[in-house]
């Protein structure tokens, strides 16, 4: 096996790790983002939902504790993109040595 073939290798196991990481890593933030969310509810908000709507400060209640949740979700989906058009690659140039 070449060298080239190696880094391949290690690459696409890096991305791989990375992917898997940033995934149960965005499961654990939604999780405790839902705690955050349920326990700023009860303090806040208190049952009081359609008069809470009309504050802005309602939009930070629900977005801000799923905001890290959100980001590792998008960078595991990019490293899981990133592993696919590698794999991708991988097998045009395969398809393309065994046609020669």
């Amino acid at each position: 096996m070449t060298s080239n073939a190696n880094d391949i290798r290690r690459q696409a196991r890096e991305l791989l790790v990375k992917a898997k990481t940033y995934g149960v890593l965005a499961w654990v933030f939604a999780l405790a983002g839902f705690a955050v969310f349920v326990a700023l509810y009860i303090r806040h908000l208190d049952g009081r939902l359609l008069e809470a709507l009309a504050d802005p400060a309602t939009i930070l209640i629900v977005l801000v504790p799923f905001l890290p949740a959100i980001v590792l979700s998008f960078k595991a989906s990019k490293a899981q993109r990133s592993l696919r058009d590698m794999h991708h690659k991988e097998d045009k140039n395969s398809g393309d040595k065994r046609e020669s």
